[in-house]
């Protein structure tokens, strides 16, 4: 879905008859479902997110961490960052939240 497409389905969610807490249920779930360009916005330091490469088509988990020349994505707990592998972060997004069975 690109930004455009967000936005006016966004604007649809508001305009419809559906309860407020509903459409802004709709609204978080779509917003954390999209990839976030990191041309737009890096994810908060020490904090796990998915990433998507520019090079390699798997998606992976990642850490984000800033420090004084900025920031960078890392493999988990590792001390190399990806482009020290040659891979190149060009989005990321929240992770999901974990799943729990909900007792009935």
């Amino acid at each position: 879905m690109t930004e455009q497409e967000l936005k006016e389905t966004i604007l649809e969610i508001r305009n419809s008859t559906l309860p407020i807490p509903t459409q802004q249920k709709l609204i978080d779930e779509l917003e954390g479902s999209r990839w976030i360009s990191v041309d737009e916005k890096h994810p908060d330091s020490d904090s796990l997110v998915l990433v998507s490469f520019e090079n390699f088509d798997m998606p992976h988990i990642a850490r984000y961490s800033k420090d004084e020349s900025g920031g960078a994505f890392y493999p988990g707990d590792e001390e190399k960052s990806y482009i020290s592998y040659g891979l190149i972060v060009n989005a990321w997004k929240p992770l999901p939240v974990t799943y729990r069975e909900v007792a009935t």
